[in-house]
């Protein structure tokens, strides 16, 4: 039979250390980083390619000029030689034609604005998330915490690989 007069030995409670402060603030501090730079780095990756798909998925951007209706009439007279385009109503195929060059032509310009910015930022983003989600994924201790090192990691790399593919930065100097 068990001695039940002894009580349980008491938690031994001690403030952390320095060095143990220091240990987990720099492992939450590194946390914090992932937690911002990796949406930012999806958003600015999808956001990126988004417009590209509906400017008709080019490798480089290139401005149209016809953003506009009026503008697309400019163009069509100058490739066709037809000048009756500029001052005539359109035909159904035409306004249709018109339709998706317009908007495919404000694609490219938001594109064209969003690269310099966005598009440049994302080569550090995607260097953070790499080395953030490779740490995260050595200390990683369940199995949510593997998939999300993981899967920052591949999104770090396929982010990485399009902002290469497509030119961010020697996009800016075009």
């Amino acid at each position: 039979m068990a001695d039940t007069t002894t009580p349980p030995p008491m938690l031994d409670y001690r403030e952390p250390s320095e060095d143990d402060r220091a240990a987990h603030g720099g492992r939450r501090d590194r946390y914090v980083i992932f937690g911002l730079a990796l949406p930012l780095m999806v958003f600015t990756c999808v956001l990126i390619e988004g417009l590209n798909f509906q400017a008709g998925g080019q490798r480089k951007w290139r401005v149209p000029y016809e953003r506009d209706e009026g503008r697309w009439r400019q163009v069509q007279n100058w490739e066709t030689g037809d000048a009756s385009i500029v001052a005539r109503p359109l035909t159904a195929q035409e306004s249709a034609k018109m339709r998706v060059d317009v908007r495919r032509a404000v694609a490219a310009h938001t594109l064209r604005d969003v690269v310099p910015t966005l598009g440049v930022l994302q080569y550090p983003l995607v260097l953070v998330v790499l080395v953030s989600g490779l740490a995260l994924l050595r200390e990683a201790r369940s199995r949510p915490g593997v998939v999300l090192a993981w899967g920052a990691t591949v999104a770090s790399v396929v982010a990485g690989l399009l902002a290469v593919y497509r030119g961010y930065f020697t996009s800016c100097f075009d």
